[in-house]
């Protein structure tokens, strides 16, 4: 079975269901990739805060602060990603 290509997305004519297969795909592989990321961040935060000691936060709460800035840059770009697919049926 072949895979569709990401740029059929934007066809007219591809189906409903290719169309959320293809995103159903990207999602999970960038849930992944996010997930190593905010793990290596975790552990260069609390090297910095071991470093540095500082008198305020927690190695938590940054990481925190830090996600939920980048989910809501990530939830902006795919809201307006989705706007622009047609994923209504015929």
């Amino acid at each position: 079975m072949k895979i569709p290509s990401f740029m059929q997305l934007y066809k007219e004519d591809a189906p409903i269901d290719e169309k959320l297969k293809i995103i159903e795909n990207k999602t999970s592989t960038y849930y992944y990739i996010f997930l190593v990321l905010f793990l290596a961040l975790f552990f260069v935060v609390e090297a910095w805060f071991e470093q540095n000691k500082p008198r305020f936060g927690h190695t938590s709460a940054v990481i925190v602060v830090i996600g939920i800035a980048f989910s809501s840059i990530i939830w902006n770009i795919s809201r307006n990603f989705t706007n622009d697919l047609d994923l209504t049926p015929d």
